[in-house]
């Protein structure tokens, strides 16, 4: 309701809809968020921001990590990509409010983009290898058998 009234020249609020795009990359971004909260809750106590190995740490190799082995990355990218076809497919506030017609619009979208979505992409891409070497200096053996096992980073059969 509220943002029906923030319309710029040229919007046009009675077309604000949920399309059947926006829907479906409003699914695709509630799974990579509850993909994400999944992971969390199977690594328990090992679960932290910084990259740290715990006392008597285990290397969990379970559910989602029997598939890839940063699934919690891949929810953040699944989500990424959900809230970005939700937020810029036909019907939503930006696309119909007229925003992308004005002239700070398209620089301002822009300016977003790089600094709000570019960056966390780009940090989980770069915070994999470190953790995955720092597991595998703990864990050695175990973690290489393991490798082998899952392969992928993020998506399975492809990275």
């Amino acid at each position: 309701m509220i943002l029906k009234k923030c319309v710029f020249k040229g919007g046009n609020p009675q077309n604000m809809r949920i399309s059947q795009l926006g829907a479906l990359g409003a699914a695709i971004f509630f799974a990579g968020v509850i993909l994400r909260a999944y992971t969390y809750r199977r690594l328990g106590r090992f679960f932290r921001f910084d990259i740290s190995i715990q006392k008597d740490h285990e290397l969990i190799k379970t559910g989602p990590y029997s598939y890839v082995r940063h699934p919690s990355y891949g929810g953040l990218l699944v989500s990424t990509t959900g809230w970005l076809i939700w937020t810029f497919s036909k019907g939503s506030w930006v696309r119909e409010s007229g925003l992308m017609n004005t002239k700070f619009g398209k620089p301002l979208i822009a300016a977003y983009i790089v600094a709000c979505i570019l960056p966390p992409s780009l940090v989980t891409l770069s915070r994999m290898h470190k953790e995955d070497d720092a597991l595998k200096e703990q864990f050695g053996d175990e973690w290489e058998a393991w490798a082998m096992d899952v392969p992928y980073s993020i998506i399975p059969g492809l990275y």
